[in-house]
């Protein structure tokens, strides 16, 4: 009876000589589209539109205007615009 090689920690089995290892041209080529795919989204999807812009700064002058207005109301000034 053909005794089979063993090892520490079993029983050894071999491969066949001609079984491929890695990833092939066309897994690896998958993976590529995807990554560029979604890194396309993620850069597209975090720019801001002019509306966006426009509305962001306004929402900051608003801010600036309301803080004005409480520090002029707390030092009992008076408020308006300059124009120069």
């Amino acid at each position: 009876m053909p005794t089979m090689p063993m090892s520490a920690t079993g029983p050894m089995l071999s491969r066949p000589n001609n079984c491929a290892r890695g990833f092939t041209l066309l897994e690896l080529l998958v993976v590529l589209v995807i990554v560029a795919v979604m890194a396309g989204l993620l850069v597209f999807g975090t720019q801001d539109s002019p509306a966006r812009k426009l509305q962001r700064e306004a929402r900051g002058l608003a801010a600036l205007i309301n803080t004005g207005t409480d520090e002029a109301a707390s030092r009992s000034l008076e408020v308006g615009p300059v124009l120069k």
